[in-house]
């Protein structure tokens, strides 16, 4: 078996790009056989999302909460369904709708790779959490991939 092919067959996508694009990057919890998740298997991403990546930690900014939205690193991009295409999100204050936004005018509509920010229906949920604040990490879970997800505060 090729390396090209070991990857395919283990559910990760490579790409190649002339400039380094993981400059920042987010932590993954990767899900064990009994499916709890386990701190001690925390690693850092290296590639794409494989199909065993099941969750991801997002780290909040300053305009997060101002803007009700989570910021979206371009390596966690392709964890998230397309631009525009909503999905559900799980919450403790119920399932919420956003959608991936914000990416250059003339963006098509599904593209996996555009897009900053989850947001969209982000604010209801945000209000009811006043301990919010730059650097609070949530972490976000694969329920249906590119359909459901849920979202927890990392306390």
């Amino acid at each position: 078996t090729s390396p090209k092919d070991a990857y395919t067959k283990a559910g990760i996508n490579l790409v190649e790009t002339d400039k380094p694009i993981f400059k920042k990057r987010p932590k993954i919890i990767k899900n064990n056989q009994q499916g709890a998740y386990n701190q001690s298997q925390k690693y850092r991403m290296r590639t794409n999302f494989s199909k065993f990546s099941d969750s991801i930690e997002i780290i909040l900014n300053n305009s997060s909460k101002a803007y009700s939205l989570i910021p979206l690193p371009k390596e966690a991009r392709q964890f998230f369904p397309g631009f525009k295409v909503k999905f559900i999100l799980e919450t403790d204050v119920g399932n919420l709708s956003p959608q991936v936004t914000s990416a250059p005018a003339g963006t098509e509509y599904g593209d996996l790779m555009a897009g900053n920010y989850i947001q969209g229906g982000l604010k209801e949920w945000y209000d009811s959490h006043s301990e919010l604040k730059n650097g609070t990490t949530l972490i976000i879970s694969v329920i249906e991939p590119q359909k459901r997800y849920s979202l927890k505060i990392n306390q």
